[in-house]
């Protein structure tokens, strides 16, 4: 049996159709809105997980002063560390002539052949920096210099990287 309070509803829901339809469309625009937010976050997040994991990046960094090699070792035998590479680092000012802002950077150290085990070089032009001694005369000056850097800004030291050996 219909109720007459649910007639009366049909009826008003009918002469206001076109705002309940246009109610419905934003709540379901907002629903679509809400989905992508969620599903593009993800992807940003497993974009950024697999970049760190080829590229692998450690998750824990120490800074040091005149610390001893031997210290590496002690720091392997940690549970749950997997790898430690110490490495030499120093800030510095990069002055490019093209711009006034003060850039800072951050010179790494490089192992004597290959890649890093961590925080790996991902190279967009050019080679791998090699050990090559070479005197400079004046035929082997470079043409240009895109960059160049200024005064240190802090005293030298080591950095460095570890992480979990589930990521190896």
């Amino acid at each position: 049996m219909v109720n007459v309070l649910d007639l009366k509803m049909l009826r008003d829901l009918w002469s206001m159709r076109t705002q309940v339809v246009s109610i419905a469309l934003l709540i379901a625009a907002g629903i679509a809105v809400l989905v992508m937010s969620v599903s593009n976050c993800l992807a940003l997040v497993r974009a950024m997980d697999a970049h760190y994991r080829n590229e692998r990046f450690g998750e824990v960094f120490a800074t040091l002063k005149r610390a001893p090699l031997s210290l590496v070792e002690r720091i392997r035998q940690i549970d749950g560390i997997g790898v430690v590479e110490p490495r030499i680092s120093q800030a510095v000012r990069v002055i490019r002539p093209d711009s006034e802002l003060p850039i800072s950077g951050r010179i790494l150290s490089l192992p004597p052949s290959g890649q890093p085990m961590l925080n790996r070089l991902h190279l967009v032009e050019g080679g791998c920096p090699t050990l090559r001694v070479q005197r400079r005369s004046s035929s082997m000056l470079p043409m240009r210099r895109p960059a160049r850097f200024g005064p240190v800004t802090r005293p030298r030291s080591y950095s460095m990287g570890v992480s979990r050996p589930s990521e190896l």
